[in-house]
């Protein structure tokens, strides 16, 4: 026996569900609008950063590079230990290394903001 006021409650039901489940979309696709805008400033802003390092690692590096030099001459004088010029040699070693993890992270960042603009990598 079928009881026709209980498919009217059924399709209410259905219907009630359905609107639930529109706005439940609508309100994912807005957080995900805000995520990829977020994704995409901070990119930017690792961008701004990762370049201002390599600003900065450029001029250490040449600092480090002429204390080498006056490390080398005054060494060949016989007025700077062996051990004193091993540690402008790191200093340089390690001057360089930061140069190019900048340089990295600035690829890093270029790659991070294509990738949140919906860009293919090449």
């Amino acid at each position: 026996m079928d009881f026709p006021f209980l498919d009217g409650l059924s399709i209410l039901g259905r219907e009630k569900k359905n609107s639930a489940s529109v706005d439940k979309a609508l309100i994912e696709k807005e957080k995900i609008k805000e995520n990829i805008k977020l994704q995409v400033k901070n990119s930017y802003y690792n961008f701004r950063k990762a370049e201002k390092k390599i600003k900065v690692n450029q001029e250490q590096l040449k600092q480090a590079r002429e204390n080498l030099e006056v490390s080398n001459e005054r060494y060949a004088r016989g007025l700077l230990s062996n051990l004193e010029l091993n540690g402008a040699i790191i200093d340089y070693t390690n001057s360089r290394i930061e140069t190019v993890s900048s340089v990295f992270n600035l690829l890093k960042a270029i790659e991070d903001i294509k990738l949140a603009a919906g860009k293919q990598l090449e």
